[in-house]
């Protein structure tokens, strides 16, 4: 811990004290004062010394300092930055119960549930997580299938009756793939409903879609690959099968 780089001069109390916060630093990030001395056997006095001895005003400026790092150090072990680590917090704890998302979910739901078919398609990382998508859905509520190669999936030859009974399901992290926006026009000429998944509301891809789910995720791109987490679109899967699964059931 770099709040902790250094040692000065300390009383055997005080040492026992930044001990247990080197063993013990995200847990006595989330600690009261209180329950710190009690957890290191120690007063709130001796806490409050060796805070000024490490040149903070009091206890609340220590453990800001201390949980800050704590954030760091958990974000680079799951290889993300704190500011990536937030971003995912934020749809969890935001997104997720919002709710212009909690309709867009339901839509989503109602919409799948009443079709036969569902077909996921995706380019890039987007398209593992279709794969994904596939196996969640066969396995527990319906058909499902992925377009391995958009670009070469038309679907045209659908009789009506199987288009109608269709719902494609197109995952573009950023909305703004020109392929997979173009071939929104021909799953909608065929008859097919069209649900995305993206995390631009305003992209194009959102606004050609019959239902779209959008989260607000700033896009990571690293030499022109685009690195943003997945997890969100993992985790709108999981949930909009076990959704479409209860609307089935109740049926």
């Amino acid at each position: 811990m770099q709040i902790l780089r250094e040692m000065p001069e300390m009383s055997t109390t005080e040492l026992y004290i930044y001990k247990y916060i080197i063993q013990n630093p995200k847990q006595a990030s989330e600690m009261t004062i209180g329950q710190l001395a009690r957890n290191a056997n120690t007063s709130t006095a001796s806490i409050l010394r060796l805070c000024r001895k490490y040149g903070f005003s009091g206890f609340s400026e220590f453990k800001y300092q201390l949980k800050k790092e704590v954030c760091e150090s958990e974000a680079e072990y799951a290889g993300l930055t704190c500011n990536e680590l937030s971003d995912l917090r934020h749809f969890f704890d935001v997104t997720c119960v919002s709710p212009e998302f909690v309709q867009s979910m339901r839509d989503a739901a109602d919409l799948i549930a009443s079709k036969d078919l569902l077909i996921f398609a995706g380019y890039g990382g987007s398209n593992i997580i279709a794969a994904y998508g596939v196996l969640t859905f066969s396995y527990k509520c319906m058909t499902s299938f992925r377009i391995e190669d958009p670009n070469n999936m038309h679907l045209d030859h659908y009789s009506e009756k199987i288009a109608n009974n269709t719902c494609i399901f197109l995952i573009s992290i950023s909305g703004k793939s020109t392929d997979i926006i173009s071939r929104v026009r021909n799953y909608h000429t065929s008859g097919c409903k069209v649900i995305t998944l993206t995390s631009d509301q305003n992209s194009p891809l959102a606004k050609a879609a019959d239902v779209c789910i959008a989260y607000d995720l700033p896009l990571i791109v690293a030499d022109n690959d685009n690195l943003t987490s997945h997890a969100p679109a993992c985790y709108i899967i999981e949930t909009l099968c076990r959704m479409v699964s209860s609307i089935k059931h109740q049926k």
